[in-house]
């Protein structure tokens, strides 16, 4: 599969999805045409899911002439189409209507690209003008924009144009609401087992749903770093859409999973689904319903844990317990006993007693970190 026959599947794979959970979309040829402007129709294309012709539109625009491999051409001038797509933007969001549409949701800007951009820092300047545009409409049927997240979905597997993506967030800082950058299905599935989150088989869905852009904190760190256990539970949630059944109040409650296990683990049961799990070729749970309850236990056995020592050791709180990572000092308490056996006992003593010490603050350590 050449590049431009990857980003094609990739564009197609996410206007489907886009259309189907009806968000309105606006597709650009990173080089029109005529290199300086973007023609209806020819180099850029809006799709209205609540247009009956939203999929014809899709189907003979988007899929038959954008994607047409005469549009392969030029650089990667993500500078200038992202100051053109700004600019639309902004004209679209004059009226009070389409304000108030983007108001409930925010923007999400798909960027699918092979190489870096011509100019870095013409680019991101771009990207901070775009974040800045905190309000939408004219003087008092202004809106705020809630937030404008970042996806960046590269056909390549090339180290210097990985490596400047994924720091991009470095450079922009917080000015984003959040920044995502997808890799292939099997290597994003990879990197999310490597980092500590397999409560979850990582199915093409779920994939495609990343691909178009999530405005979720977990999508990002789903492949970045172990899952606090709130943010596990927030991302079962997502998955299973639990809070929409009978009682959304209560099951969507964000502290069910802590508060009352029992009745959350039966609407995990009761919603979970089989999904494809490429590694293993065969069907799935969508949840590891095991792996989640060993979570949700070793979370409340470090909890139980936090409490004990906060309530014995007043000011030094629980969390801040040395730990391995962390270049931290050791309680006041525990280094009184110390230097309370060397003036009372043999050096061997000592030295036993110091190594007793040692591997316990190691596994306290371990204990508190696989129960965040």
């Amino acid at each position: 599969m050449t590049r431009w026959e990857e980003l094609c599947s990739k564009v197609k794979d996410i206007a489907a999805y886009n259309l189907r959970r009806g968000m309105l979309t606006k597709y650009y040829l990173l080089n029109p045409a005529n290199g300086s402007k973007w023609v209806e129709g020819l180099d850029c294309v809006e799709i209205q899911p609540s247009d009956s012709s939203a999929e014809h539109t899709m189907d003979t625009v988007l899929f038959s002439k954008i994607l047409s491999p005469h549009n392969i051409r030029g650089m990667t001038p993500l500078d200038r189409v992202t100051r053109h797509m700004r600019s639309d933007m902004m004209k679209w969001l004059r009226t009070s209507d389409n304000a108030n549409h983007i108001s409930q949701g925010g923007i999400c800007y798909n960027i699918i690209t092979d190489g870096e951009p011509n100019d870095r820092k013409g680019f991101e300047t771009e990207l901070r003008a775009m974040a800045n545009n905190t309000h939408a409409g004219m003087g008092a049927s202004a809106v705020a924009i809630p937030s404008i997240f970042l996806t960046v979905n590269l056909c390549t597997d090339e180290d210097s144009v990985v490596d400047y993506y994924n720091d991009l967030d470095k450079a922009l800082g917080s000015e984003l609401s959040g920044l995502d950058v997808i890799d292939d299905y099997e290597a994003e599935g990879q990197e999310i087992r490597q980092a500590g989150n397999a409560v979850m088989t990582y199915s093409y869905d779920l994939h495609v749903c990343r691909m178009a852009g999530c405005h979720s904190v977990v999508a990002d760190l789903l492949d970045e770093e172990r899952l606090s256990m709130f943010h596990c539970a927030k991302l079962v949630r997502e998955l299973l859409f639990i809070g929409r059944g009978e009682h959304p109040t209560r099951n969507n409650d964000p502290c069910l999973w802590f508060e009352d296990s029992h009745s959350w683990f039966e609407e995990v049961a009761a919603r979970n689904r089989d999904v494809w799990d490429f590694r293993e070729k065969a069907f799935r749970p969508l949840v590891n319903t095991a792996l989640l309850q060993q979570r949700v236990s070793e979370f409340k056995e470090a909890n139980k844990f936090r409490e004990w020592w906060s309530l014995h050791m007043g000011s030094v709180g629980a969390d801040n317990f040395p730990k391995i990572n962390h270049s931290m000092s050791i309680p006041r308490a525990l280094i009184g006993v110390v230097l309370l056996l060397v003036l009372i006992l043999d050096f061997v003593y000592v030295l036993y007693c110091g190594g007793c010490g040692v591997a316990a603050w190691l596994y306290i350590s371990w204990k508190l970190e696989k129960g965040k």
